[in-house]
């Protein structure tokens, strides 16, 4: 947000119309507003943040108890702020619920609080504190307070900004750096987290109910991996692959000692077809 120009009617300490022309202060972003004490600094930070939100910078002081003290009576208090926004002019002008001293006889009239919002490039200003209140919190994204902290440096306030609890400095930074996208992604990616952690307990039950299902019988070993509570599925692996191996060594000893047999067994009926006894 870049300030252009700033006008006080019977506001605070000023009893007529002030005017500031920010403009002279050309491209500057940074700037210091300066003077002795009672000079009137605070009331500048007063009458932008009253603008723009109908608070003031310390959020002390209602609109109501602004109005000028010094002021004869019969001009109203308001504010008129123009300023510049992402290469738009916005003009926006407030006041407050006051009495105003009768033009005639004696006694006051009642006025109750407005706002009004211009932006540049429409044809119709937007009218009304409710209205005026929605379209610059959408406009400038940060609340009254928000505002204070970040925008604004008044006597020192910038140390409520430092010393913030943690959740409200997180909140000011978000919004400040507009990280929602950030946390989108954080969000999606706990997401597929969860599913994916679901998904891999899932397997993990499957692969245990199957390992619970193989019989070990002598192996001691492979019994007591399979019995534990969180059988390692490697290790089962290992020791079926190694029985399996071990299975296979046997197998093949015992068709060798098959075919022995075998051959024994058809050599002892050739002899016996052979022998003398047999033919007679």
């Amino acid at each position: 947000m870049k300030p252009l120009e700033l006008t006080m009617t019977a506001f605070g300490p000023y009893c007529g119309a002030e005017k500031i022309n920010f403009t002279q202060i050309a491209n500057n972003s940074l700037f210091l507003i300066t003077g002795p004490t009672g000079a009137g600094k605070t009331t500048i930070f007063d009458a932008i943040c009253y603008a723009l939100y109908g608070e003031t910078s310390g959020n002390v002081r209602s609109g109501e108890s602004l109005k000028s003290g010094y002021s004869s009576g019969e001009d109203l208090t308001s504010v008129s702020f123009r300023f510049q926004l992402r290469d738009k002019e916005y003009y926006i002008e407030r006041s407050p619920r006051q009495e105003k001293r009768k033009a005639k006889g004696e006694g006051y009239t009642s006025h109750n609080g407005n706002a009004v919002l211009v932006i540049s490039g429409r044809d119709k200003p937007i009218v009304g504190i409710k209205k005026v209140n929605e379209e610059i919190a959408e406009l400038i994204g940060l609340n009254a307070q928000q505002f204070r902290q970040i925008m604004m440096i008044p006597q020192g306030s910038f140390q409520e900004l430092l010393t913030a609890p943690s959740k409200d400095r997180e909140e000011i930074l978000k919004t400040l750096f507009n990280t929602a996208i950030f946390s989108r992604i954080q969000w999606a990616l706990k997401e597929r987290e969860n599913s994916l952690t679901s998904s891999i307990n899932s397997r993990i039950l499957v692969r245990n109910t199957h390992i619970k299902s193989i019989t070990a019988r002598e192996n001691t070993e492979l019994g007591d991996e399979i019995n534990s509570d969180t059988p390692h599925a490697e290790r089962v692996l290992e020791l079926l692959r190694q029985k399996i191996t071990e299975d296979k060594k046997i197998q093949t000893e015992l068709k060798k000692s098959l075919k022995t047999i075998d051959n024994e067994r058809k050599a002892a009926a050739a002899e016996k077809e052979e022998s003398p006894s047999s033919k007679n």
